[in-house]
């Protein structure tokens, strides 16, 4: 997450090269990160250079996640540069990565307007987080409906993981295993998309799974495979 990191980067100065609120002047901290000011020239080099040293000591993948976080949050925050609109700040950073890795390191881009990454990224998420819920799958297919002709066309799309358990389907004592682990007793969020009923029938795993074929060329299956029926 290039745009979201902790607070204790000893590269990166909090109270020099990152985002303050306009009005209070109050560092932003979100769960313990903050949000480096990447229209900064200095922070974007910093930045830059820590993905190009991780390219030199092998890795050829990256995937580049919460590029939403500059873009879309209601903060008012006192840019270094404040001539430049959101998303063109989140598509210049991308632009001068691709110009410094090797011509053939993939760029997976996550959270992130298709404006911003379209001919840039090989790869992009054209949606949410899918879980086994039904009111995630109806949020989801909202973003898909809209977004699913980009694929091959601005980009690759990744429309999240293929998943398929349900009761009907997977041995596993609970549809989403690891979610109240990570998210509590009620694992919902401010879009209410982990909420509703839990998947249960091979009927609506098959509708997710229509939905991904349609939508991507970037298909992950995240189920354990030993626990499908």
């Amino acid at each position: 997450s290039p745009f979201w990191i902790s607070k204790n980067v000893k590269s990166l100065s909090p109270e020099k090269h990152c985002l303050h609120k306009r009005e209070s002047g109050d560092l932003y901290i979100n769960y313990g990160f903050v949000i480096p000011d990447v229209t900064n020239p200095e922070v974007e080099n910093i930045i830059i250079s820590k993905i190009k040293d991780l390219e030199n000591d092998g890795f050829s993948i990256f995937k580049l996640d919460f590029l939403h976080q500059i873009a879309i949050t209601d903060e008012q925050f006192d840019f270094f540069q404040n001539n430049i609109p959101r998303v063109e700040i989140v598509k210049r950073f991308l632009v001068k990565l691709k110009e410094t890795l090797k011509s053939d390191t993939v760029i997976i881009t996550c959270g992130c307007s298709p404006v911003a990454c379209a001919g840039i990224s090989h790869i992009n998420r054209i949606g949410g987080d899918i879980a086994t819920f039904s009111n995630t799958v109806k949020i989801l297919s909202q973003f898909l409906s809209v977004r699913y002709w980009m694929n091959g066309v601005l980009f690759q799309s990744d429309p999240d993981f293929l998943v398929v358990r349900t009761k009907e389907t997977s041995h596993e004592n609970e549809n989403n295993p690891f979610l109240t682990e990570f998210l509590g007793d009620n694992p919902g969020d401010m879009a209410g998309s982990r909420s509703g009923n839990e998947w249960e029938t091979t009927g609506e795993a098959r509708i997710w799974a229509s939905l991904v074929g349609m939508s991507g060329g970037t298909i992950n299956l995240g189920d354990r495979l030993l626990k499908l029926n």
